[in-house]
């Protein structure tokens, strides 16, 4: 059965470029069996020249559109920019109500946030079932991709990994669904890379070695991340992973580790 997918993205940057192109290659390739059904993008025509971009890629690809600026919405209800992610401000509550009446004409099984740059609110995750990615595995390091890879390098890591998880009203706290995990270490570039950065007193470390560092493990882990994603949509849609009254369950013990899955889509690639 075909899984309808919801795409919910702020679409600033590459990375989340990639992770839409991936899936859409692999939906038209035959390797996954899905549709996305709609994307939401938080921002409208003429903010940003990459977000314009990617709305472009969905339109050539007749997907159906919704853009609808939050920061515009923000601007109209008056108020000023909030930084506290633990309690959001009453205009967000309502404009995720706007989301979910402009995207309830389409069908959708799962919704994925990737590359959405605001959090959603606990009334939005408690009525769309959504998956979110984070650049680490279970066990590993929270917050942005940059503090994973600063901790990594901090606790001398030499594995990491890449999961998804649900979005639940406590952000970053929902169940790990999928993950995959990869050696940081293998290849004798990055074997050298942790030599050089470890050889330096770790309050004086060389700034080249430690950005050279910082570049390589973040390019191991945007080698998979798209293609984790379709690894883990892939297995939704093969029913590896079922939705049952919106919650995820499983035959197998969640997570699934999709490391050869990944590691196989990434050699044929």
């Amino acid at each position: 059965m075909t899984l309808n997918v919801g795409w919910y993205t702020t679409a600033g940057g590459s990375g989340s470029k990639a992770m839409f192109e991936s899936v859409i290659d692999s939906i038209n390739a035959g390797v996954l069996d899905a549709k996305i059904s709609f994307v939401f993008v938080n921002r409208e025509l003429g903010e940003s020249t990459a977000t314009d971009k990617f709305m472009d890629i969905v339109e050539e690809n007749n997907i159906p559109l919704v853009a609808k600026s939050s920061v515009n919405f923000r601007k109209a209800a008056g108020e000023p920019i909030s930084r506290n992610k633990d309690q959001l401000p009453p205009w967000r509550y309502r404009f995720d109500r706007e989301i979910l009446d402009l995207t309830e004409q389409y069908p959708a099984d799962i919704g994925v946030m990737a590359g959405y740059m605001l959090i959603f609110t606990g009334s939005f995750v408690e009525k769309r079932l959504l998956l979110n990615l984070h650049p680490a595995l279970p066990s590993g390091p929270i917050g942005t991709w940059q503090d994973v890879i600063h901790e990594l390098m901090r606790s001398n890591v030499r594995t990491s990994g890449v999961m998804a998880h649900l979005a639940v009203p406590e952000v970053d706290r929902g169940p790990p669904v999928t993950f995959c995990s990869y050696p940081l270490d293998t290849q004798q570039m990055m074997s050298n890379l942790w030599e050089n950065y470890a050889n330096n007193d770790s309050g004086t470390v060389n700034s080249t070695h430690k950005e050279l560092l910082f570049d390589a493990i973040r390019k191991e882990g945007l080698r998979r991340e798209s293609i984790f994603l379709v690894a883990t949509l892939r297995r939704l849609a093969q029913g590896s992973i079922n939705d049952l009254d919106g919650s995820l369950i499983s035959n197998h013990s969640l997570p699934l580790d999709l490391t050869q899955d990944v590691e196989e889509l990434l050699e044929a690639s």
